[in-house]
């Protein structure tokens, strides 16, 4: 079994591929380690599984997986002021920032990326009683398009994919009467 300080080296080749490939290295330090790419030096960008997923919430809470004090819970653990990234990439919803902080990332709550995953989500989160928390979010996602000077509905909530996309307009239910949404009993 390798010591704590023992150095270890690992190849991986990638051939071109149009996709923006991505690598993810779990470590249990944080601790800085030399990272080359190719003849490039990069820096080691330590990555744990994030505590909450918005995807992840608002399908299983929009389909019943989980108790009414459930959903609350996580729905609550869900929604933040921030939503850190440890870098960004080609699918970071706009709103997202980068952080440093080890800790929080992996404490961090994953936005929803695109339109079609955030109307599971705000649905859940109206079905239970957080329709305004489905407006500001709607408002900080959308907002953010705007103000990028869209016109159309992207595909992700990141202005690197497609910019056109009719379910993206999931918005105008989150703003419509949510009357018959809300958890009865």
């Amino acid at each position: 079994m390798p010591g704590e300080n023992d150095a270890a080296e690992w190849t991986v080749e990638l051939a071109f591929n149009t996709v923006d490939w991505e690598l993810y290295v779990a470590a249990d330090r944080g601790e800085p380690a030399e990272l080359r790419a190719g003849e490039k030096e990069t820096a080691f960008r330590p990555w744990r599984a994030p505590k909450w997923y918005q995807i992840t919430a608002g399908y299983a809470i929009d389909s019943g997986m989980l108790s009414s004090e459930e959903a609350c819970s996580v729905l609550r653990n869900c929604l933040r002021e921030v939503y850190p990234v440890n870098w960004l990439k080609r699918t970071t919803p706009l709103i997202a920032e980068e952080s440093g902080d080890v800790l929080e990332i992996q404490e961090r709550a994953v936005l929803c990326n695109t339109p079609q995953s955030l109307a599971y989500f705000c649905r859940a989160l109206r079905r239970y009683g957080f329709e305004e928390e489905a407006r500001i979010l709607c408002r900080r996602l959308y907002g953010k398009m705007i103000e990028a000077g869209s016109s159309t509905l992207w595909e992700e909530f990141a202005p690197r994919s497609s910019r056109c996309h009719a379910w993206g307009a999931m918005c105008v239910e989150v703003f419509l009467d949510s009357g018959g949404m809300r958890e009865v009993g």
